[in-house]
Formats: structure tokens, C-alpha cells, sequence
């Protein structure tokens, strides 16, 4: 017979894979235009996010990506994750820079952290391309309070195809930048620390972010160009998830588990009961007689194998 001691161990496990699924999902991520062009055009997939532009000129300092939350801020969504600024993180994620035809302008890719959408407070790794071609090193640019820091220039040249990475510190707010030429690469190969940027961040969500920039110093001018953003993934730490009342959320819909209680709804006060009650039963309990809280699957049964799965449902839909 389990203890409710266990009961914890396996909600966790079932939560993180449900977490690290959602995180790497880019269909997760939300869109952000800042200010919206026709000449850049942005697409979600599950695995892949494609930044490009649209052939035509776009004015110096456009800027489209994705960030990890709905809002300008964390604390401002409904959705999405973003960090706890009292935890250490790290991140990763590849990209691959392609162009076609006749390029002319210059486009600049980034992947960064902040507590922010437009990048007042923030910190990240990028590089620029000319005519279509990557240019120059790789580097990390930061902002504190709206006001730009000097860029730090990587020993390291960039290149069409690689892996961005970006990790903070919260006993000192460091936040360090690094890349590699190869996808998938799990450390960078050269890598530098803007010192204590994120020293005002310890009470905050922290978000993260991808984008393509017109520009610096010239703008895009005319051509094909496109950078697809993949394996996202989380090295060190936990995201959080966001959301608005989650403990009345209703999550009612997850018709592969269960159909959802007589009231129509499915909410965190159903699933506490639920838990409690499991973790004093055999795993193969049937946990059907539990009406109080649950009144079971239509099969009659409420074992461990409908609790899983429900559990790992209601992870991704209100963590």
C-alpha cells in the first residue's frame, strides 16, 4: 500500500515530463510584433518556429519573435511560463539561417532573457547576417532600464546553422550568453557574463525570447531570408507555468482520461481530493467508490492508470 509520501514523488515525475513537453512546444509560445510588418512574417509549428521576411523593405529596428508568456510581462498574463528570479536557470536553443535569391540588408537573430517583451530589462546572444550571410561574431547585448549596455563581441564567428544559449545567475544576477556552430550542442563554445544585469530580478518572473531585428545601423532592404528556431530546451531549473485563478481553472476537457465531474467542471480542488485519497490505496485500487470527489471513468473504474493520465493532462492544461 502506497503512503502519501509517494504520492508527491509521482505527481513531480508526471509533471515534469508534461512540462518539458509544453516548453518545447512552440504552438505554446505567443507571437510578438514589435511593431507588426508585412514584411517579416512569423510561423508556429510543434517543433519549430520559422522566422522571415516577405521579399520587401522593412523599416531599421522592426522586431518579430516569440516570447514565452501571453503579456508584456509575466505578471501581466494569462498563460505561458516564465522563470522564478530567485532560481538559477539555463537555457538553449538552435536555430538554422538560410537565405535565397537576391538578399540586400541586414537582419539580426537573437534568443535572450528579461523581465519584459520590449526588452527594457534583458540580457541575450545573437548575430547579425548581411546580404543573406551570416557577418561577423557571434555577441551579447543587454539592457537595463531601457538603456542599452555595450555589446560584448564572442571569440567566435557565426555561422548559418547553431545553438544559442543564455543562464542566470540569482545570487549575483548574472546572466551569461554563449553559442555553438553545431545544433543540438549542449555546452557553448564561447561564451561571456554581462555582471549583475539581472541583480533587480530576484523578485520577478523571468521570460524568454527569440526574435529577427531589421537591422542594425541598416535596415532590410528586399529579398528572401528565413531563420527556423528549434529544440528549445530548459539545462537548468524549472519553468513556471501562468495562469489566471488557476485552482478554480476548468479542465473539464480531456476526453482521452475522463469525462469531467457531474458539475461540468474538472478544478484543482477535485484533483487535491482525488490525490489524497489515491495515495492511501493499492496503485490498483479501484478508486471508483470515491464519489465525494470524483465519480469515475465510464468504465466503471478509477485506477492508477486513469489517475496518471489525468494527472499529466491536468499538468499541461493548469500546472
Amino acid at each position: 500500500m502506497p503512503s502519501r509520501a509517494l504520492a508527491a514523488p509521482i505527481a513531480l515525475a508526471l509533471f515534469g515530463t508534461a512540462a518539458s513537453a509544453q516548453v518545447s512546444d512552440f504552438t505554446f509560445w505567443t507571437l510578438a510584433e514589435d511593431p507588426a510588418d508585412p514584411g517579416f512574417n512569423a510561423v508556429a509549428a510543434t517543433t519549430s518556429a520559422t522566422l522571415t521576411t516577405a521579399g520587401a523593405s522593412v523599416p531599421l529596428n522592426t522586431d518579430i519573435g516569440f516570447q514565452s508568456v501571453t503579456g508584456l510581462t509575466a505578471g501581466t498574463s494569462a498563460g505561458g511560463f516564465a522563470f522564478v528570479g530567485d532560481q538559477d536557470f539555463s537555457l538553449a536553443i538552435d536555430y538554422d539561417f538560410s537565405s535565397a535569391g537576391f538578399a540586400l540588408g541586414v537582419l539580426s537573430f537573437g534568443f535572450g532573457i528579461g523581465l519584459d517583451g520590449a526588452g527594457a530589462n534583458s540580457a541575450g546572444v545573437g548575430f547579425v547576417t548581411q546580404n543573406g550571410s551570416p557577418f561577423g561574431p557571434f555577441g551579447g547585448a543587454g539592457r537595463q532600464n531601457d538603456s542599452d549596455l555595450d555589446p560584448i563581441a564572442l571569440p567566435l564567428n557565426a555561422a548559418a546553422v547553431g545553438t544559442l544559449f543564455v543562464g542566470y545567475e540569482a545570487a549575483t544576477g548574472n546572466v551569461t550568453f554563449g553559442a555553438a556552430t553545431t545544433p543540438g550542442a549542449a555546452t557553448p563554445t564561447a561564451s561571456d557574463t554581462f555582471v549583475g544585469i539581472g541583480s533587480a530580478w530576484m523578485d520577478h518572473k523571468i521570460l524568454a525570447s527569440f526574435f529577427m531585428r531589421s537591422g542594425p545601423l541598416l535596415a532590410w532592404q528586399t529579398g528572401n531570408a528565413s531563420a527556423v528556431f528549434s529544440n528549445f530546451r530548459v539545462l537548468e531549473g524549472d519553468p513556471v507555468f501562468l495562469a489566471v485563478a488557476c485552482s478554480v481553472a476548468d479542465i473539464t476537457e480531456f476526453g482521452a482520461c475522463r469525462p469531467g465531474c457531474p458539475d461540468g467542471s474538472v478544478d484543482l480542488s477535485d484533483f487535491s481530493c482525488f490525490l489524497a485519497l489515491w495515495a492511501d490505496q493499492d496503485p490498483l485500487a479501484d478508486l471508483t467508490g470515491f464519489n465525494e470527489c470524483l465519480p469515475g471513468t465510464p468504465d466503471g473504474q478509477v485506477t492508477l492508470s486513469d489517475f496518471s493520465c489525468y494527472l499529466a493532462e491536468w499538468a499541461l492544461g493548469c500546472p
